[in-house]
């Protein structure tokens, strides 16, 4: 579990205990080019933007916004049959175009655990 835990370097908690971190899940990942991750407090966790400049692209929005869809994508891969997909939900029409910045960081990291 150590090594796991090592890939991340935390930079703000939120008053649930979920954390935002940088992802280094290899050595020659420089922070700033790290993927930006939302691990919440019930140990889910999503990639929520490629980079910090990505990341800043959604600062404008509060956290649960992170938490809203990954819990969502989460229903959705456990059970398709029953969860609309995040690409038909999560649409401008919806909320707003940043919410396909979260959803195309989720598709791109599919080796990321949803849960640890």
């Amino acid at each position: 579990m150590a090594d796991f835990v090592d890939q991340f370097a935390a930079f703000a908690i939120d008053g649930t205990g979920s954390v935002m971190a940088f992802w280094t899940y290899n050595d020659k990942i420089k922070l700033d080019q790290a993927p930006i991750v939302y691990l919440d407090s019930e140990g889910g966790g999503i990639v929520v933007a490629s980079s910090v400049t990505e990341f800043l692209s959604l600062l404008p929005f509060n956290t649960s916004i992170f938490s809203e869809v990954g819990i969502h994508w989460t229903s959705y891969k456990s059970h398709p049959e029953y969860i609309i997909s995040p690409e038909a939900k999560y649409t401008p029409d919806y909320y707003n175009s940043r919410f396909e910045i979260i959803v195309k960081n989720i598709e791109a990291y599919t080796s990321f655990p949803l849960h640890y």
